[in-house]
């Protein structure tokens, strides 16, 4: 895929590669060091924090992409916790890629416009920039899939062009040789390719530890090498398929000693965060996908582009269209036979390989018009490359400042003991960590000193995150919904709060009224409580402690309390429920419909839980709150599944109140 006429002179190649690597700095530096977001943040605190060997063995969520949170815990050795820091590795390895990427397409389409072309897409990429600025593994995906393509073609390329020259085919390769095989690798030493194919197994390896979802790519390029040995004479095929078949057994038991003792781990993220995959809505899927990763606009010139791209290539190059055709669609295909579909935006390490068949085919298109045509029609050569830049072209945006690290820093400065600070979950995470968990500390104090005010940090208008969509963690979950409603979502009237500060898009509000403490009598006494259920009744015991605690030993089964003292509320508000819990169990409210009580699934402030130690004893600080409504009769309950010691009752009342006009 070259024209002498056309030809790039090789000195502008080097610096023009230097401009691109430029031009990538400076579209990702810009908020290198903006606060932390929810899932960097969970990487950082859950996984990052533990011992090299628990970064490798921990996989309770997936956000745990272990090869790039070994890189993380190595950066925060050397240079701390900044949050440019952080983003460092995902920022080294996103510019990484765009020489990479060079370096791949020049080697499989034996041109360098082609490859300087693919490099300044991915350079403005906006996907590959966002994941660049992000503290997490996909760039490191991005950029050790690229290596492992490029050096799996290498190798097989090698591999076909040794076993030809012992065929006694030296001086010309086959008519079925893939014209890959480069000069380069014709003359090169066994070492030398037993270099490549160790590249292989270290960059397919580390890929794979860097997100399971790796395999889909190596996979890919496999069957593609085997296409390509189908080709080559048999006396070739040997000579290429014995170290492929070794690097990839490598690769597998490597993957599976990873990943087969997080099997059950896999299976449940899978079946929490994925969506089944059909037949039916594989075409969807796909458009999903391109639609997510590829260009903002003239996508459907775009997908012209590429098949042309493909297409030619094969043609110029035998075998090279047929390589980079399976390391496109034979991700997405292997995707169905698995049956489950991650968000399109997670397929980022299919970008390189596409922007390289766009390319391929913008520069068919420029070379096919640059021989026919003279004079100043010449100029027409240009239109294909200029339609791809405009299909990429986007306008550089900084990311947005979310405002986490100025309201940690409130919770921590302008909030005391009595004050009940409610984060929804996830971000209560980054506004605990940049509270220096402060938020922890102040629901911990709830249960002695009362509530005197009740703080509210949200985003408002977005899902999950604002007063109309809370999402708070629920205070237990109930087998009706499978033990699956571990979250549950607040409506609360916004008019009903007031802004007390914003920081962005993050606002904080309180409530336009004040908690209201509700009397339900003395609930360290026994006879304050009736024993509603009890799976062992003959043993089961009920006592109050010396230092009036209620104690409830159900004797190795459960059993439910209910208070006798039943409250109707004034109005439509928020009751919150707090108390010193040890042992297992929990506590919530029971609301009494039809004459039986139902218990009611209250939510928690914060997910993290609250707990000290007291006298060698872990002690819990449970807060609870829900909506309750005007005239409807409420009591306290208290489950126990073992030994439960409960004290500091406290149960407050926020009625809501229209803003004065």
């Amino acid at each position: 895929m070259s024209d002498t006429r056309a030809t790039l002179p090789p000195r502008f190649v080097l610096p023009l590669l230097g401009l691109f690597v430029v031009l990538g700095v400076t579209l990702r530096l810009p908020g290198i060091g903006r606060s932390l977001g929810h899932d960097e943040l969970y990487t950082i605190v859950i996984f990052a924090s533990r011992s090299w060997l628990d970064i490798l063995s921990g996989y309770d969520l997936p956000n745990n992409h272990i090869f790039h949170t070994l890189c993380l815990r190595g950066v925060q050795l050397l240079l701390g916790d900044a949050e440019w820091s952080q983003r460092l590795p995902a920022l080294l390895a996103g510019l990484a890629a765009i020489p990479s990427l060079y370096w791949f397409a020049r080697r499989l389409t034996g041109a360098p416009t082609v490859g300087l072309l693919a490099a300044l897409l991915l350079a403005g990429h906006h996907l590959h920039i966002g994941f660049s600025q992000t503290s997490r593994g996909y760039t490191l995906l991005v950029l050790l899939l690229l290596l492992f393509a490029g050096l799996l073609w290498t190798g097989i390329a090698r591999g076909l062009a040794r076993g030809t020259e012992r065929a006694g085919t030296k001086s010309r390769p086959s008519s079925r040789e893939p014209d890959s095989a480069l000069a380069a690798a014709t003359s090169a030493r066994p070492v030398d390719n037993a270099w490549v194919w160790l590249g292989v197994v270290i960059t397919g390896s580390l890929a794979t530890l860097t997100l399971p979802s790796a395999a889909l790519l190596i996979g890919a390029g496999t069957v593609g090498a085997l296409l390509l040995i189908r080709r080559g004479s048999v006396g070739s095929r040997r000579v290429a398929l014995i170290p492929l078949a070794l690097a990839m057994l490598v690769i597998l038991v490597h993957t599976a000693l990873i990943y087969l003792p997080l099997w059950e781990d896999l299976r449940a993220h899978a079946a929490r965060f994925g969506e089944p995959l059909v037949f039916t809505g594989f075409a969807h899927f796909v458009s999903n996908v391109w639609t997510t990763i590829g260009p903002p606009r003239l996508a459907w010139l775009m997908h012209l582009f590429t098949l042309w791209g493909l297409i030619t290539l094969e043609g110029a190059r035998r075998g090279s269209g047929l390589f980079l055709g399976a390391l496109i669609g034979l991700p997405l295909i292997l995707n169905l036979a698995l049956g489950t579909q991650a968000e399109s935006r997670l397929y980022v390490f299919l970008v390189p390989f596409s922007l390289v068949a766009i390319a391929a085919g913008a520069e068919s298109l420029r070379l096919l018009l640059l021989r026919n045509t003279t004079g100043l029609a010449r100029w027409a050569s240009a239109l294909p490359i200029l339609a791809v830049l405009a299909s990429f072209y986007h306008e550089a945006a900084t990311p947005m400042e979310t405002g986490y690290r100025d309201a940690g820093r409130f919770v921590t400065q302008q909030t005391s003991p009595g004050d009940l600070v409610i984060v929804p979950y996830i971000m209560d995470l980054v506004i605990g960590y940049y509270s220096d968990g402060a938020t922890v500390e102040r629901l911990r104090s709830i249960p002695e000193s009362g509530i005197d005010r009740v703080l509210f940090l949200h985003r408002p208008g977005t899902p999950r995150f604002s007063l109309d969509d809370l999402m708070l963690s629920s205070n237990f979950t109930t087998e009706e919904a499978d033990h699956l409603d571990t979250y549950a979502h607040l409506t609360l009237p916004s008019q009903a709060f007031v802004q007390v500060d914003r920081f962005g898009p993050t606002a904080i509000h309180t409530m336009q009224t004040s908690p209201v403490a509700i009397d339900l009598g003395d609930l360290t006494l026994d006879d304050a409580w009736n024993l509603y259920y009890v799976q062992n009744p003959t043993t089961a015991k009920l006592a109050i402690t010396p230092n009036q605690r209620l104690r409830l030993d159900p004797a190795g089964g459960a059993a439910v309390l209910h208070s006798r003292r039943r409250v109707r509320f004034s109005g439509n508000g928020l009751a919150v429920l707090a108390l010193n819990r040890r042992g297992e169990g929990y506590a919530s409210l029971y609301e009494v419909i039809d004459g039986e009580p139902q218990a009611v699934q209250m939510v928690t402030p914060l997910a993290a839980p609250a707990i000290h130690v007291v006298d060698g004893a872990r002690v819990h600080a449970d807060v609870a709150l829900a909506p309750v409504v005007s005239g409807r009769e409420y009591g306290l309950f208290l489950t126990a599944h073992g030994v439960v010691e409960a004290g500091n009752w406290q149960l407050s009342f926020l009625p809501y109140r229209e803003p004065e006009p």
